[in-house]
């Protein structure tokens, strides 16, 4: 019996040595993919300030801190209006180094922001 039980146990090791030992999952590849949020919550959205409505339409919101608050944007039909939008308050709220979706090209001019109603 003793020659076995020996058996097993160098399956086992074989086995074990096969196997990957670490605890990092395989699917962690999108740690450099920079599109992808680290944040705990998934959004969907590549877009800062931008969200998608459970029914597929886009909204656009912005913290102005001048408020302390909120300002609503709107809701749009695809994501990249919903994101110019967000650009345009961000360059209006913040100055021309904003934080933004899209960069201008050189001598580009931004498009006018009008508050929404």
């Amino acid at each position: 019996m003793a020659p076995a039980a020996h058996d097993k146990t160098e399956q086992a090791s074989k086995k074990s040595a096969v196997e990957p030992t670490s605890d990092v999952d395989e699917d962690d590849e999108d740690e450099d993919d920079p599109k992808v949020s680290k944040t705990k919550k998934t959004c969907s959205s590549i877009y800062r300030g931008v969200r998608q409505r459970p029914w597929g339409s886009w909204a656009a919101e912005i913290r102005d801190p001048n408020r302390g608050a909120r300002l609503w944007l709107g809701t749009f039909d695809t994501a990249e209006e919903a994101a110019r939008a967000y650009d345009a308050a961000a360059r209006h709220i913040r100055g021309p180094n904003a934080r933004t979706n899209f960069q201008l090209a050189p001598g580009e001019v931004p498009p006018p922001f009008v508050l929404p109603d």
